[in-house]
C-alpha cells in the first residue's frame, strides 16, 4: 500500500532550509469564508503553506533512498546518456508523468516507465530554477 503524503513550503519561517513540511493535506474555509490549504505534520500542528508548493510523494525513491515527490527536478542515468526531468502530476492521464527539464513541458512518458534508471534528486522547480534550464546531454 502506497504512503499518501504531501509537501509544501511553510509561509511564516525565514529560515529557507525550514520552510518545507511534510505531512497530510488539508482544504477547508476559514471563520471568513477564505478558502484554507494546510499541510498537517506527524505532530498535528496545522502549518499555512504556499497552494502553489504542495507536491504529492509518489510513493518512490531516488538511489539514496530520498521520497520523490512530483515537482521534484531528478537526473537519469542511462549506459546511453544522463539527462534532467521534472516529475509532474497529469489530471489527464490520472498519474505521475515525466517532462524534460529543458523548458521542453510536454510530458513524454509514465514516471513508472522512467523508475528502471538510475534516479537522482537534485532539485526542486521552486528552490532550484536553474536547473529547469539545463540542456539535456545526448
Amino acid at each position: 500500500m502506497r504512503t499518501i503524503k504531501f509537501r509544501a513550503k511553510r509561509t511564516k519561517l525565514e529560515d529557507p532550509l525550514e520552510r518545507w513540511i511534510e505531512g497530510s493535506y488539508v482544504e477547508f474555509t476559514n471563520y471568513n469564508g477564505d478558502e484554507e490549504i494546510k499541510i498537517v505534520s506527524q505532530s498535528g500542528y496545522k502549518n499555512d503553506v504556499y497552494p502553489e508548493t504542495v507536491c504529492q510523494f509518489t510513493g518512490l525513491y531516488d538511489k539514496n533512498r530520498n521520497e520523490i515527490y512530483d515537482k521534484d527536478i531528478l537526473r537519469v542515468t542511462s549506459q546511453e546518456k544522463s539527462f534532467n526531468i521534472v516529475v509532474k502530476w497529469s489530471d489527464y492521464a490520472m498519474a505521475f508523468m515525466v517532462c524534460y527539464a529543458d523548458g521542453n513541458q510536454s510530458p513524454f512518458s509514465w514516471f513508472s516507465d522512467i523508475t528502471v534508471y538510475e534516479l537522482e534528486i537534485i532539485g526542486n522547480i521552486f528552490d532550484n530554477k536553474d536547473l529547469m534550464k539545463v540542456e539535456n546531454n545526448e
